[in-house]
């Protein structure tokens, strides 16, 4: 009933359109994002593409794990109706075989409820989400919060312009003198899997660029990505001059004010960082909760393993 497959194995026909008719739908399960993002990843399949599961592994000094990558913050059981329970005892069953870390998250409104989870350490994590419900931009704008419309009036009386681009030129400009790029190695150390992500979506039209501008000098910029009717935010780089003029607040009205007509949400996506959440929730997002399980058969082991320190090689979710 099921298999464990390479991904040069799998019919990624099939696999993207079980992903698309799933109840939980998501850019993250598409087979050309994961190539993308998650290397030489496997795929449990069940049946005949009745059901999908991304599996996305590494190893580091003679150790498997599973992990979530950079720009994947959630994965799934992919299947068009909620999984059965036995998907997942299958799924836990199979990790605590054949790895020896698992740090990876499950979007909740697929996770069964068990009265044992088969696997310890697990808890909860929340994204913000606007649903475009209300496809009036007027209508929508009146839920910002009241210090969100303050920065709006604020950044616009600065002169700030806001340009949806056709390239990435200024998106990398803004990403590289950046704070958070320079500061984090998981931007820097995946610049090359970072273009190659958005130069995909830009040629394939389901990728935008938005920047801000002072006069002719781009002060922030951001990544997203649309599938299945849901705008992603997956990359937002702001300059120091950026942030004390409040252009993101200004750029993501413009998002929204955008897109609120073409798409059914805006994902936001969620952070351990809760100004970062304050911002999302600042635009009338609501919170959307998924599981995080953390769980490791050698994790003392690898405590005292000089210089490895596995959540240095981990990506905890944007979300």
């Amino acid at each position: 009933m099921y298999r464990i497959l390479n991904h040069t194995e799998i019919d990624s026909h099939s696999w993207d359109a079980c992903v698309s008719t799933s109840v939980n739908a998501s850019l993250y399960g598409k087979s050309w994002y994961l190539n993308i993002l998650a290397g030489k990843w496997k795929g449990i399949v069940k049946g005949n593409y009745e059901a999908v599961f991304p599996l996305i592994s590494k190893r580091k000094f003679g150790m498997n794990y599973i992990y979530q990558p950079m720009g994947i913050p959630s994965v799934a059981w992919y299947s068009a109706t909620m999984p059965d329970p036995l998907d997942y005892v299958m799924l836990f069953n199979h990790i605590s075989s054949h790895y020896d870390l698992a740090e990876f998250n499950i979007l909740e409104r697929t996770y069964p409820s068990m009265s044992q989870p088969p696997l310890s350490g697990n808890h909860v994590r929340v994204k913000q989400c606007l649903e475009f419900q209300e496809r009036d931009f007027l209508n929508l704008k009146k839920q910002f919060s009241r210090g969100h419309k303050h920065a709006i009036r604020s950044a616009t009386r600065q002169s700030t312009t806001i340009c949806k681009e056709h390239t990435a030129t200024n998106f990398w400009k803004v990403a590289t003198l950046s704070g958070v790029y320079k500061s984090l190695p998981g931007y820097y150390q995946n610049r090359p899997t970072m273009e190659a992500l958005i130069n995909t979506a830009l040629s394939n039209k389901t990728g935008q660029i938005w920047t801000s501008f002072d006069g002719e000098n781009p002060l922030s910029s951001a990544f997203l990505i649309e599938a299945n009717n849901i705008l992603y935010f997956i990359f937002l780089f702001t300059l120091e001059k950026g942030r004390s003029n409040c252009v993101n607040h200004l750029l993501v009205q413009e998002v929204i004010k955008y897109n609120c007509k073409r798409f059914q949400t805006l994902d936001f996506g969620g952070s351990n960082i809760e100004k970062i959440a304050l911002f999302n929730r600042g635009f009338g997002t609501k919170d959307h909760f998924y599981m995080a399980i953390r769980s490791g058969r050698m994790c003392r082991l690898i405590s005292k393993l000089k210089g490895f320190n596995i959540r240095d090689n981990i990506y905890q979710a944007k979300s």
